[in-house]
């Protein structure tokens, strides 16, 4: 049997005739049925109004407090380094990696105030609605103001945070001691591996 050039294309030219048909098809099913974005931020207006995520940061909060509750895959995760003022400009990484004390904790009071209690990333075992709108907080490296800075303000407003450490700078100027480590676990905080060693040039 032979095959000439018009032969060998027949199977490519049906096989992006399917293609054309499905991507069509994903097309006009997504505009249909819009995935649920749970970076949007409440929908209550009095306290989207004095959301301190709204400004210069983006909102990492489900839909409303009750979204969370019954579904909670939606559980929005904040990820912190440093919580301390820096405004060094020969340092831009560090400055994008720092929040306030003060932006910290106007954050902290928002969540504590529109209903937001926190869970840890354990609580994925075993999913279940809740009667409280979850929120996970977790702080990366183990720096000092985790302890100075961070540990206070989550203490204030009854939360608590997941903290990775990078195990050898632990103990090591700017880092979290092994005391400071214990009495945090002590009170609630919870403590997880990042790495070993930083890799991140300082």
């Amino acid at each position: 049997m032979k095959f000439n050039a018009k032969t060998k294309m027949y199977p490519i030219a049906v096989a992006l005739v399917f293609l054309s048909l499905a991507l069509s098809f994903v097309f006009i099913f997504n505009k249909n049925h819009e995935p649920h974005n749970i970076f949007m931020r409440p929908t209550n207006k009095n306290a989207a109004s004095q959301n301190p995520y709204s400004s210069d940061e983006e909102s990492a909060l489900a839909d409303s407090p009750e979204l969370s509750k019954s579904n909670p895959s939606t559980i929005p995760i904040f990820m912190y380094h440093y919580i301390r003022s820096y405004f060094n400009t020969n340092d831009p990484i560090g400055v994008d990696l720092s929040v306030s004390p003060e932006k910290f904790e106007e954050q902290l009071a928002w969540l504590k105030n529109n209903g937001y209690h926190n869970v840890f990333p354990n609580f994925f075992n075993s999913p279940k609605p809740l009667s409280f709108a979850p929120v996970i907080l977790t702080f990366d490296d183990g720096y000092q103001d985790a302890y100075d800075s961070a540990f206070p303000m989550l203490q204030k407003y009854q939360m608590a945070g997941i903290f990775y450490l990078i195990v050898n700078k632990i103990g090591t100027p700017g880092y979290l001691t092994w005391d400071e480590i214990r009495e945090m676990q002590n009170a609630g905080m919870s403590f997880g591996s990042q790495l070993r060693a930083s890799l991140r040039p300082r």
